[in-house]
């Protein structure tokens, strides 16, 4: 994981091709703080209120309305994340089954620090994500034990397929072997299995922001506007589609800053 731009600077220069090095400031550009979860070496029989945290049951504000499909069907609590010190708060992530890979049911709850929170038990009858069924490794949902998390924050470089990842390297790609030195130094910790923030990728169609564009009607120029919020990565029992990742991107345009997109970025 990279640190500092510093860091960043040196794994350029590591790469030890010139005309790469003059690329360091269109990197740098799109270069963005994270925060990466991994399961905690430690699984305690009880997991606190507030925790980082997949699976189980969400702790949520008591006044909290289970969001749903839009035939009233309750969608499947995911993940919680405590998502200081990079923003104050904490988030709960819900999903529904998939209608397409970019066409998800999808809630994103933002909960402000200090928030009262109660362990809330799901509703019966939940609209689940294909993912979060049985697992033939596990034998179960990997969802259905709480896995305490614990976060890593670092500095995300733009991702494959990206449009800023398209800047780095060049239109055709004239970069692409050097970037890769540098993309094995920026992932996350071993075992990551979220990461809010950072750079979001683009594996399946076009770039996500402009899919999210696609979906809400908004014109091409302005998936710019649309930035990562929060990756759930396949790992272990968890296997999303081609052991792909369930993003969800976030506008943050003028106007509409609570809308969010989700999709399946897989092969």
């Amino acid at each position: 994981m990279y640190q500092s731009q510093e860091e960043i600077h040196e794994g350029i220069k590591s790469v030890g091709v010139e005309e790469f090095t003059m690329r360091a400031d269109t990197l740098l550009k799109h270069t963005k703080e994270c925060l990466w979860f991994t399961a905690c070496d430690s699984q305690p029989e009880t997991i606190s209120v507030g925790a980082s945290r997949i699976g189980g049951d969400p702790d949520l504000p008591e006044d909290f309305a289970w969001p749903t499909t839009s035939d009233g069907q309750p969608l499947a609590f995911l993940f919680q994340i405590n998502t200081t010190p990079l923003e104050p708060g904490m988030i709960a992530v819900f999903a529904g089954r998939e209608i397409t890979m970019i066409d998800i049911p999808h809630h994103v709850e933002f909960i402000a620090p200090n928030t009262p929170l109660v362990r809330t038990p799901q509703p019966d009858n939940l609209n689940k994500p294909s993912f979060f069924e049985d697992d033939s490794e596990l034998g179960r949902s990997f969802f259905d034990v709480p896995l305490l998390l614990e976060s890593h924050q670092a500095l995300d470089i733009p991702r494959w397929s990206s449009n800023a990842y398209l800047d780095v390297i060049g239109e055709d790609y004239e970069w692409e072997e050097e970037y890769e030195e540098l993309g094995f130094e920026s992932d996350g910790p071993d075992g990551t299995l979220i990461q809010f923030r950072g750079s979001h990728v683009s594996y399946s169609c076009g770039d996500a922001g402009e899919d999210a564009c696609e979906y809400y009607g908004l014109a091409k120029s302005e998936a710019t506007n649309w930035v990562n919020l929060v990756a759930l990565s396949s790992y272990g029992g968890l296997c999303i589609w081609d052991a792909g990742v369930f993003q969800i991107v976030q506008y943050q345009g003028m106007e509409k800053t609570t809308l969010t997109h989700a999709a399946v970025q897989s092969s």
